[in-house]
C-alpha cells in the first residue's frame, strides 16, 4: 500500500510543506503548550496507529475536524496504516521533536503545535506527524517516507 498523506484542512499547507521537504518549522510550539505534554498526546496517537486501533484515534480528533472533512476510522486507516510487508515491524521511535505553527487567519490556519516522530521500520524509516490545538485535541496527522 502507497503511503498518503492526510490532514486536517486547518494544517494541511503546514504538514504537507514539512513532510514533502523534510523540514521542520523553525516556528517553536505556542508559549502555552509544554512540550513533554505535546509528545506524550503524539506518542499516544502513534501508539494507537501502531498498534492498528484507528477507531480510537478516530475518537481523539476533534469533533469539528470530524464534521468538516467527513473523516471515518476507514479513512484514517487508510491514510496511515503502513504495510508490514513493506515496511516490516517497527523496531523503535529515533528521534522525536516539535514544532510550532502560528495563525494564518488569511489560510484558515489556527495556531497549533505538530509532534514529530522518527520511526526506524525493520526496511525503512517513516516519519509521523500529529497536530494538535492548544487545548491539545488532535487536529490533523500525516505520515511519510523520510
Amino acid at each position: 500500500m502507497k503511503l498518503k498523506k492526510w490532514v486536517a484542512t486547518t494544517v494541511l499547507g503546514v504538514l504537507m510543506c514539512a513532510v514533502l521537504t523534510g523540514c521542520t518549522s523553525s516556528v517553536p510550539i505556542p508559549d502555552s503548550m509544554d512540550e513533554q505534554e505535546l509528545l506524550n498526546a503524539g506518542q499516544q496517537v502513534l501508539d494507537l496507529v501502531v498498534e492498528d486501533r484507528f477507531d480510537e484515534v478516530h475518537a481523539l480528533l476533534r469533533e469539528d475536524i470530524v464534521q468538516q472533512l467527513e473523516v471515518t476510522t476507514e479513512k484514517i486507516k487508510q491514510q496511515m496504516d503502513v504495510d508490514e510487508q513493506e515496511y516490516g515491524k517497527l523496531k523503535k521511535v529515533k528521534e522525536t521533536w516539535t514544532s510550532g505553527v502560528a495563525e494564518d487567519k488569511e489560510a484558515n490556519i489556527e495556531e497549533h503545535a505538530i509532534a514529530w516522530f522518527e520511526c526506524q521500520y525493520q526496511e525503512d524509516r517513516l516519519v509521523y506527524g500529529f497536530a494538535f490545538d492548544l487545548d491539545l485535541e488532535l487536529i490533523g496527522m500525516s505520515v511519510n517516507r523520510e
